[in-house]
């Protein structure tokens, strides 16, 4: 008994030490991992860190490339400010003054890579492809970080649930200016960005949904120029559209838009005052759209038609064959609001509604239950422009009974 009782105290001494050295072993730990955290956090570290990046990076591309400062949070903040890089020709590809992005740690958990939010200020991108081959300016990026070895194919998983998510809940740019030049396939971009807001709803691309609460978006001048381009090649892709696309609420304030189609001799020029949509529906693929209200205020749109020589139509059995929209708009609500179109193909006549050369201006406007499906049917009840009425009717093309 004597004996089974030291055997114990023994043992409880030896467990005590033991727990002792581990507890010294996690505190030491704790430590080094706490000053790892702090130095880490300082911004000599990060900028140490930073500058042997960018050295890499520089010295993999040959190409210049600056970052100014980098501010990593406790995991979950990410804060780079003056990024900086060139392409081959030495033109600005991306000037960044500042990005900030946060994510969120415990999304990880669920094997997906969260961001709660995405904010851009004082950026510009400059992309352009090669007019010979159409390859991008920022090729040469790809090029230098792609594998060596091409011999061995990578197989693509095929069990999708073992894949990770990737998700975003806000975006927010701000003074951000995006230009393409793509003489290659015929389209130049050139867009600036006074302010955009989106509440992304559902951001899922495994599903390929990409659904916002709201998108609200301030001061955007966008010019698209379509043309024709160097490319010789015939595009076989006739696959539909898969992904679902949709807002719940749009929001745009004195922003322009300008669409030119040399091609098509289309010339859209759009300013807008104020333009807000309620959306009930907004299906791509099954190309139906329904609305809960539009409200347009201090705007104008412009449209001309310019004569273009005859060309080769493609494909006309597949646009023939494609089914029409489906549109219902539930209330619409016009002020100031000013329409002009010209057809240069149609010589304007002197008397009665020349419908190739329209002048509207609406001071006011109300209307509901709008219906739109193609050319078998429009609808247009129960609407009010300063004092008159506009009885029920069928419109085509679209006439104002007063």
């Amino acid at each position: 008994m004597v004996l089974y009782t030291l055997n114990t105290q023994k043992s409880l001494v030896t467990l005590k030490k033991i727990a002792r050295i581990l507890l010294f072993i996690l505190l030491g730990l704790i430590v080094i991992f706490g000053i790892l955290v702090i130095t880490i956090r300082t911004e000599k570290a990060q900028n140490f860190i930073t500058q042997k990046t960018i050295s890499f990076v520089a010295e993999k591309t040959q190409t210049k490339i600056a970052l100014e400062h980098i501010y990593l949070g406790f995991f979950d903040l990410i804060q780079l400010q003056g990024l900086y890089a060139e392409d081959l020709n030495k033109d600005t590809l991306i000037y960044a003054q500042e990005l900030n992005v946060s994510i969120d740690l415990f999304s990880l958990m669920g094997k997906k890579i969260n961001i709660s939010s995405v904010e851009l200020k004082n950026t510009t991108v400059n992309l352009s492809t090669n007019a010979d081959n159409g390859d991008f300016n920022f090729q040469f990026f790809i090029d230098a970080f792609a594998s060596e070895d091409t011999s061995a194919v990578q197989e693509t998983p095929t069990d999708s649930s073992a894949s990770w998510g990737f998700g975003v809940d806000e975006l927010h740019l701000s003074n951000v200016r995006f230009r393409m030049k793509d003489p290659y396939n015929g389209i130049n971009v050139n867009t600036r960005i006074g302010d955009l807001a989106i509440d992304l709803d559902k951001f899922d691309l495994n599903r390929e949904i990409i659904k916002a609460e709201s998108i609200e978006i301030n001061q955007l001048d966008l010019i698209v120029e379509l043309f024709q381009g160097n490319s010789t090649e015939i595009s076989q892709d006739t696959s539909e559209l898969t992904y679902q696309f949709g807002a719940e609420s749009i929001s745009i304030d004195k922003s322009n838009v300008i669409f030119k189609d040399q091609l098509g001799g289309i010339d859209l020029n759009t300013s807008i005052g104020n333009l807000e949509i309620v959306v009930n529906d907004f299906d791509l693929i099954h190309q139906k759209i329904n609305l809960e209200t539009i409200k347009i205020v201090d705007s104008k749109l412009d449209l001309n038609q310019s004569a273009v020589a005859e060309k080769e139509t493609k494909n006309d059995s597949a646009i023939s064959a494609s089914s029409d929209w489906l549109v219902d708009v539930g209330m619409v609500n016009w002020k100031d609001f000013e329409f002009n179109y010209n057809d240069n193909n149609v010589a304007p006549i002197e008397k009665g509604i020349d419908f190739s050369h329209l002048g509207i201006l609406i001071s006011s406007l109300e209307g509901s239950n709008l219906h739109y499906n193609g050319i078998k049917e429009r609808i247009w009840n129960q609407s009010t422009s300063n004092g008159y009425c506009f009885r029920s009717s069928k419109i085509y093309p679209f006439e104002f009974i007063i």
